[in-house]
């Protein structure tokens, strides 16, 4: 099957399932794969969201937008509203494979997960990282786990209300400027907790501290990761 026709094959509406974690009056949003198409609207929309909070190197910004090479070579999907508004974005392996350095066999990573500044405060974020776990339950992934930039405060505030927790033995990879980037797992296959997608905190994970209710940001980004 060619990408464009796996691609074409597998539209998921996430409206219904996360209609409670968005603000009443939000419109519905879809979470689909991308289309040739989109990728640079794509490109535009992820370099939106890194510059408009951070600083990023000319190297970074093209890696965000290498959108075609990465769709080539994994699964880019887009949350997009009932008007046809890309909202936001974020990559996954496609099945059996991985897309980052810390994710090990067994587990689901995502990288580049991006909410366009002017669709903030609906929920994009959240809908696109339960979809990333839908999917990781879906291909029987034992854990679902990513880097963030140590600035990405808003981003793991969200994490930890999901069910994310540090794991500070696997944050071992370090920028070019001597960043070291923090690690977050979410344990699958551990008994559910009430209210929280995943479980108990993976082996060697500590919870990420609770933020008070109204700083919570649903607009997370996986900077530099």
């Amino acid at each position: 099957m060619t990408a464009v026709d796996e691609q074409a094959s597998r539209p998921v509406t996430t409206a219904p399932r996360y209609a409670a974690h968005a603000p009443r009056d939000a419109a519905p949003v879809t979470v689909r794969l991308v289309e040739p198409s989109e990728h640079d609207a794509v490109a535009a929309l992820l370099v939106d969201a890194y510059t408009s909070d951070y600083d990023i190197s000319g190297e970074y910004r093209a890696s965000l937008s290498a959108v075609a090479e990465r769709a080539a070579e994994h699964e880019v999907w887009v949350a997009v509203g009932a008007d046809g508004q890309l909202l936001g974005t974020v990559a996954t392996p496609r099945a059996g494979r991985l897309i980052s350095e810390l994710a090990r066999d067994g587990e689901l990573d995502f990288r580049l997960l991006g909410v366009s500044p002017a669709a903030r405060g609906r929920g994009v974020g959240e809908t696109l990282t339960r979809h990333v776990l839908d999917l990781a339950r879906e291909r029987g992934a034992s854990r679902v786990v990513m880097n963030s930039g140590p600035q990405m405060i808003s981003a793991h505030r969200l994490y930890h209300r999901l069910g994310f927790a540090r794991s500070h033995e696997r944050e071992t990879r370090v920028l070019d400027d001597g960043t070291r980037l923090f690690a977050f797992v979410l344990e699958l296959s551990a008994p559910a907790v009430p209210g929280v997608p995943g479980g108990p905190c993976a082996p060697g994970a500590s919870p990420v501290p609770a933020a008070p209710a109204h700083h919570l940001s649903t607009h997370p980004r996986t900077a530099k990761a």
